[in-house]
Parts: C-alpha cells; sequence; structure tokens
C-alpha cells in the first residue's frame, strides 16, 4: 500500500557516453513517519528531456534507463502527461528546470506543483526550491494554477516566527498582490464561479498573511457601510469581506457581527458571521469571540467555528487552547458528542512535538470513553509531530529564501 516513489538521479559520464536515468523505488514517508516495509510496484513510466521521450516499465528496486540523446540533459521529466499515481524525487534543481523549462501543459503545472508540494513535506524537496517554484507560477495564467501555487507557499505558515511577518509579507505581496487587488473584494458583472474562487482564495491571503492596507481598509469600508444603513455586501462575498475586515476590526464592528447573529434566521448567513467572528486578531475581542459559546442566545454548534478558525499564530492558539482547558467541563457538556471528539483538531496549527505531548496527555482521560475521540486524538497528535519533523527539516532552507525575499523586497 502507500503512494510509489521513485527517487530519480541524472548520470552522464565519459565512460558511457549515452545519459541514464537512474530509478529507485520506495514507499513514501512524510518527515515524521516511521519507517515501515513496503512492496514493489509496477509502474509505466513515460520520460522526456529537451532531446526526446523514453517509456519504460519499472518494477525492480532499481533500474538504470537510457536517455535519449549523447548529451547530457539540463532537466527530466518522468511523469509526461501530469496523471500518475507516483511521486518522482530529483536532485537539487531538477523539478525546478524541468517546470521552468519545459513546455508543460496545465495539468503537468497542476501535478508537478501538488507533488513539490508533497516532496517538500517528505525532506525531498528543499523549502526553498519549493518557495521559488510556488513564486514563479503565481504569475501563470490559469487561476487553478495560482491557487496551487498560493497553496504551496502557504505550505510555509507553520515556519515563520513573528518577527519574520514583514518578510513574508513581502514575499506574499511580490507574488501576488497585484492579482488579489485587481480581483478586489466584490464580483464584477460577466465574471464566472472560477475567477469568484480566486478571489475568495487569493484576497483572503494577501489581505491577511500579505498584510495589505488596500483590502483591509476596503473590507471595513464596506462592512461599516452594511451595518449602518447602506448598501448590503453581496452574498457571494460576505464571508470573504467580513473576515478580511475583522482582520483590524474594533469593538464597533464586532458588537454589530454580534447583534446581527441574533437577528439573523438564516444559517449560511450566520456561519459567516461567525467565522468574521472568528478572524478577530485583537487578544480581548479574540477571548470575547470564544465567549460566544459559553453564551445564552447562541448556538454552540454554529459557534464552534469561531474556535475552527482562530489560531492563526502560536500565541492564538495558546489562548485558545487555555479557554478550552478552562471551559472544557461546561463546553462537554453542551457540545453534541460528536463534536466534542472533534475538539482536538482544534490545535492541528501546532507544530511541536511538545504541544503534540501536551495535548495527549490532556484530551486522553477526557475522550477516552467519547466515540471516536481518541481516533480524532491519535491523527492530530501525528499531524502536530509531522508537522515539528517538517519545521525541523526545513527551517533553515525556508530562512534563507525568505531572507532573499526581504533582500529583493527592500530595493
Amino acid at each position: 500500500g502507500g503512494i510509489p516513489r521513485l527517487s530519480a538521479k541524472i548520470v552522464c559520464d565519459a565512460q558511457q557516453p549515452q545519459p541514464r536515468l537512474q530509478l529507485t523505488q520506495s514507499r513514501y514517508r512524510p518527515l515524521g513517519e516511521s519507517a515501515q516495509s513496503h512492496s514493489l510496484w509496477t509502474i509505466p513510466v513515460t520520460i522526456s528531456t529537451q532531446y526526446g521521450q523514453t517509456r519504460r516499465l519499472v518494477s525492480k528496486a532499481f533500474e538504470e534507463v537510457p536517455l535519449v540523446g549523447s548529451v547530457c540533459p539540463s532537466w527530466v521529466q518522468a511523469k509526461v502527461g501530469g496523471i500518475a499515481y507516483y511521486l518522482v524525487a530529483y536532485e537539487e534543481g531538477v523539478l525546478f528546470n524541468q517546470m521552468t523549462q519545459a513546455k508543460l501543459s496545465v495539468d503537468e503545472v497542476l501535478n508537478g506543483l501538488i507533488d513539490a508540494r508533497m516532496l517538500s513535506a517528505s525532506g525531498d524537496l528543499g523549502q526553498d526550491e519549493a518557495m521559488r517554484l510556488a513564486e514563479h507560477f503565481s504569475q501563470h495564467s490559469d487561476q487553478m494554477v495560482q491557487i496551487t501555487a498560493l497553496g504551496n507557499l502557504l505550505q510555509s505558515k507553520a515556519l515563520i516566527s513573528p518577527a519574520q511577518r514583514p518578510a513574508f509579507a513581502a514575499l506574499m505581496q511580490r507574488s501576488f498582490g497585484a492579482q488579489a487587488r485587481a480581483l478586489g473584494l466584490l464580483p464584477k458583472p460577466g465574471e464566472d464561479s472560477d475567477t469568484n474562487t480566486a478571489r475568495l482564495e487569493l484576497v483572503e491571503a494577501v489581505a491577511d498573511f500579505g498584510q495589505d492596507a488596500e483590502l483591509r481598509a476596503h473590507a471595513s469600508q464596506l462592512a461599516h457601510a452594511a451595518f449602518h444603513g447602506g448598501a448590503a455586501i453581496p452574498k457571494a462575498t460576505e464571508r470573504l469581506v467580513l473576515r478580511v475586515a475583522a482582520l483590524e476590526g474594533n469593538a464597533d464592528l464586532f458588537e454589530a457581527i454580534s447583534q446581527k447573529l441574533h437577528r439573523s434566521d438564516s444559517q449560511n448567513e450566520r456561519q459567516n458571521l461567525y467565522a468574521a467572528l472568528g478572524n478577530f486578531r485583537v487578544p480581548a475581542l479574540a477571548q470575547a469571540a470564544r465567549q460566544l459559546l459559553l453564551t445564552p442566545g447562541y448556538d454552540v454548534r454554529e459557534a464552534r467555528t469561531v474556535l475552527k478558525l482562530q489560531g492563526h499564530d502560536e500565541a492564538a492558539r495558546d489562548a485558545k487552547y487555555a479557554f478550552l482547558k478552562n471551559h472544557y467541563a461546561e463546553l462537554s457538556k453542551v457540545m453534541p458528542k460528536r463534536q466534542v471528539a472533534y475538539l482536538p483538531e482544534l490545535f492541528d496549527g501546532y507544530c511541536s512535538a511538545a504541544k503534540a505531548q501536551e495535548l495527549l496527555q490532556f484530551f486522553t482521560p477526557r475522550l477516552a470513553k467519547v466515540q471516536a475521540g481518541p481516533v480524532q486524538l491519535a491523527q492530530t497528535v501525528e499531524s502536530i509531530r509531522l508537522c515539528s519533523a517538517f519545521k525541523a527539516h526545513q527551517h533553515a532552507k525556508f530562512n534563507a529564501y525568505l531572507g532573499t525575499a526581504l533582500d529583493i523586497a527592500q530595493k
């Protein structure tokens, strides 16, 4: 079982003039996952270089495949077509060269970006190369490629220290700022659904991680008008506008959203309002949002969205965790048992082995008899431990790339 991984190495030497590609099979494993035995797969592989294609049915643990031509290629692609059930781990720089020099289809670009995300998680690809690829394809004409590249860049969220936020914001602005501001917060006549999907993804990320003052100010204006008798926010972007407005939201905006929750008879609207409350960054207002779960008149099943969406950084997660520990007995009584079982996943944004152990100690006795509780706890703890291993392995290359991004932004 599992996902096949092919380690690929281009070999060129004077003794054998024809270049070869050495392929070694193994099972794909993210960093931190314990080693397990694996079976060999039979994998039909089409290999392309700038000199031509060759095909091979790979079934052994190690195989050497002759490549077309007599000149050592600068890149190699061992997943032609972008549709394959295996991953290819190339040597440093080869994936970037392939994806930027070869004439790839949109499917191949998308597959390459998804592979880059997975290979970064396994340590087969340095985070610097993964981020370089994400930044390069942020300018692609296809919106799905842009969204995928954004996801790859945001894979680094767990690696960002508070002191690095301005540098990461500069990288986000350089990559996606212009597109996000062009899309804006409001739908335009004649747009298709793909464009609005791109808006929902790119605009919030740039407003938040890119610290975009223009988008934040416009969202605040739209929210203020909507709550004070002005134009209503279009339903298609209501959640987006309110969440961006909440980033720098004050007590007046918090109160307006809370009051509208009482009046709303639409579940979708209430979910958008709770999602906004979960995005307030002022600590006192974030705490007030959590307190709604224990306040009469607010449905705890819906209000749980606040906890789910809070925790943008370590300090915010710590505050959320402290709230849960202090009020666990109350919350476990008013929440449906299914929601109680999923409480651990509220903290899967943590990224240290110490936090994984802390959560394990807190939740184990409390969820022992809750259906699905132990399983959800185990999954969350494993996710945090994998993130910790990823952080330990990739932080140096992340720091180096981010430093370069900041240098460029300052010139």
